[in-house]
């Protein structure tokens, strides 16, 4: 049988890709990497999607904020809210944007797929993630791919199976698989660890996703803007 490392955030995308992947009849091994995220919420919503997928779990810590300036969301530069989304996808690299991180978690998962011999890494990038965020985009994950093949001299699949899809295709996708959209995570400036604050950039894109999807958001929100 097939192993696939999925890189699980406890978001939406990378929710779905481990619905996708057990679907397939694939064993999984997810990987959560705390990489100093102020909203590490989301890792205790990975652990849960793990649990209930039957997939096992390797944490990985690395201290990202250690060897950069913290971006706002592993330093304390402001989160950006209450933009819209034409705000969003046209004003450039936001302050949330995490530069390298995609390339140290790509790096670890590749560094795990070989040591377990597995024929594929997964990560659910975005086409709606790309206009902000360069490690989401198509020549990016190309370019790292060969690396990966170079380097480990080896032939583990990158798979990332929404880039050239919107973040409502995600969503319709998982609702077809039954992921359980409540407990994922998006938010970035949290008030609690059971709302979100309806205002970030993240919970605005979310917003959207399920309204352009057509499908109920089970999503609790402290505020909508």
């Amino acid at each position: 049988m097939t192993l696939s490392i999925v890189l699980l955030s406890g978001g939406i995308d990378s929710a779905v890709a481990l619905a996708k992947v057990r679907a397939s009849g694939s064993n999984v091994e997810a990987l959560l990497v705390d990489y100093g995220q102020r909203h590490g919420i989301e890792l205790g919503r990975a652990s849960a999607l793990a649990e209930h997928y039957g997939a096992k779990v390797t944490r990985v810590s690395v201290n990202l904020p250690a060897m950069r300036p913290g971006d706002a969301l592993t330093g304390q530069a402001p989160v950006p809210k209450r933009r819209s989304l034409q705000t969003i996808a046209t004003s450039g690299v936001p302050s949330t944007f995490v530069p390298g991180r995609n390339l140290v978690l790509l790096s670890l998962a590749f560094s795990l797929a070989a040591m377990r011999g597995a024929d594929a890494v997964v990560m659910g990038a975005t086409m709606t993630d790309a206009p902000g965020h360069p490690d989401c985009r198509p020549g990016f994950l190309d370019a790292f791919k060969w690396a990966a093949h170079a380097g480990l001299e080896n032939f583990t699949r990158l798979e990332s199976p929404w880039v050239y899809q919107t973040k409502a295709e995600v969503i319709a996708e998982g609702a077809a698989l039954g992921v359980n959209f409540a407990a994922t995570w998006s938010c970035y400036a949290p008030s609690s660890d059971v709302r979100h604050c309806g205002v970030c950039d993240a919970c605005t894109v979310r917003r959207a996703g399920f309204v352009a999807a057509g499908i109920v958001d089970p999503t609790d929100y402290a505020e909508v803007a």
